[in-house]
């Protein structure tokens, strides 16, 4: 008999699904634009809802826009709508607002949810269309003031920009090749994006500097960095500093074609991620001492490619004091195969900072994993302090088989 879901799994969705639509889900006092429940009579005290509350009351400029409410079923998306339209229209009788959007939103992650959106004509609640299509997403804020300004049930749906389209290929490609491949035979292990983003944040990467990453997979540090780094640009020149300052290999084709892929729908024409070996000879030779921030995720636990080899290598590629940062097998700072690499280590070069991170991070893979940090070049000084945490939450949680925020 398949359990039932907790309704709170819906809410779940709607804030993930707001956020990715341009929505801050923040509380209203913190600079955001959502309320939840009791906390919409707390702050809206004369809203006219009494002891009744929707699920969540969404402000532009804290005046009430829209309101969504949801149920653990997709069976139940007409009780969803019907709510909302119930709970609008009680606000609306007191003539101190007037909400105009009704979302209903019902379902479970193993079956999918639905989305229906109203708008309220002339005192009917009739389906928020953009060219002659309902629309069956949260909208966005720029969708909900043009369906005011038409005011006759229509608005202009946004189309994704670049970046969205392009973010969302990535993750699909990677969800093909989870299932495509024998990843743990290959040791394909994908980043989080948002585990490449707080790696680039980490380390500060900017316009100023030369950026590699010698197993880039679908180039999700090279992404990461070339986002934050075009965002310091302004003129043509800098914007062809930025294309020419990053540099990575893979030698899946596959996966090699989908980073190229990346950075070209960035902007980045020439691309220049090789489909060849980092460890290769004119490779080593081409890279040697020229950049001065190194991103890796090695394969994991290769017998004829151990992580330390792709350590080495990256820091070769650094020039003095440049930076390393890696999401790298926590294993390799603690087994005896690799005792004599860390002295070594050390002897050549500073290790910053380790970070841990949450066990089920590449789940379903079981990888534990850490962050480390290091400068290369510059031996580590005897007493030298290194930074030590532990992330025991990024966001995520564990849900059938994935991760989600």
């Amino acid at each position: 008999m398949k359990s039932k879901r907790a309704e709170s799994r819906a809410r779940y969705f709607v804030r993930e699904q707001a956020q990715k639509r341009g929505w801050n889900v923040n509380h209203i006092s913190s600079g955001g634009s959502c309320l939840e429940e009791q906390e919409i009579t707390e702050y809206f005290k004369n809203i006219g809802l009494g002891l009744e509350r929707p699920d969540f009351l969404f402000c532009i400029s804290t005046i009430p826009m829209l309101v969504i409410e949801t149920k653990n079923q997709a069976a139940k998306i007409e009780t969803a709508i019907q709510e909302a339209i119930y709970y609008c229209e009680k606000i609306n009788k007191t003539k101190k607002y007037n909400i105009k959007i009704a979302i209903g939103v019902a379902g479970e992650e193993d079956t999918g949810y639905v989305i229906e959106v109203r708008f309220l004509r002339n005192n009917s609640w009739i389906p928020l269309k953009s060219k002659g299509f309902e629309i069956t997403t949260i909208p966005t804020k720029n969708e909900i003031e043009a369906a005011l300004e038409a005011n006759d049930g229509t608005t202009n749906v946004q189309v994704p920009s670049v970046t969205e389209f392009i973010d969302f290929l990535g993750l699909l490609y990677e969800a093909f090749l989870r299932y495509g491949y024998d990843n743990n035979a290959l040791g394909i292990v994908f980043t989080p994006r948002h585990i490449t983003r707080f790696c680039v944040e980490l380390v500060d990467a900017s316009i100023t500097d030369m950026v590699i990453d010698i197993a880039c997979g679908t180039g999700g540090f090279l992404v990461s960095a070339f986002d934050r780094m075009f965002n310091q640009a302004h003129g043509p020149k800098a914007i062809m500093k930025v294309k020419a300052s990053l540099y990575g290999f893979d030698t899946n084709p596959t996966i090699w074609a989908l980073s190229t892929l990346n950075m070209f729908f960035r902007g980045d024409g020439k691309s220049n991620i090789e489909n060849k070996s980092c460890f290769d000879k004119d490779s080593i030779q081409s890279i040697n001492q020229k950049f001065t921030r190194a991103f890796l995720n090695p394969p994991f636990s290769q017998e004829n490619e151990p992580e330390r080899d792709f350590v080495n290598a990256s820091m070769s590629a650094l020039m003095p004091e440049g930076i390393f940062v890696s999401i790298i097998w926590a294993g390799i700072f603690a087994d005896d195969d690799n005792a004599n690499w860390r002295k070594e280590f050390t002897r050549n070069h500073t290790l910053l900072g380790m970070i841990s991170m949450p066990d089920d991070l590449f789940y379903p893979t079981a990888a534990t994993t850490t962050i480390m940090i290091a400068k290369a070049h510059v031996p580590q000084q005897p007493g030298e302090k290194v930074f030590m945490a532990r992330i025991w939450n990024d966001g995520y949680e564990k849900l059938k088989g994935r991760r989600i925020s």
